[in-house]
């Protein structure tokens, strides 16, 4: 699961996306979107999957404002 949530100042950012790394054992990084339903332009939620064993959060536009950013593994329907 991977969840957005704008902090005290609110949603700011002009795209917070969440990428993971599709390079092969012993390339260099190649980061690619989980999707558009892993990127956000509001607070907002979306289950995902992949077998990558890295992941990274990006924003674009942000200033110093804060976000509240949760990603969980998802077991039988229940984030951990």
């Amino acid at each position: 699961m991977f969840s957005v949530v704008g902090g005290s100042s609110g949603f700011q950012a002009t795209n917070v996306v969440l990428q993971h790394d599709v390079s092969g054992d012993g390339q260099a990084a190649e980061w690619k979107s989980l999707g558009s339903d892993a990127e956000f332009t509001a607070d907002g939620q979306t289950l995902f999957t992949t077998s990558a064993n890295s992941i990274r959060v990006v924003f674009t536009g942000a200033g110093s404002e804060e976000y509240h950013i949760v990603v969980r593994p998802i077991y039988e329907k229940k984030a951990l």
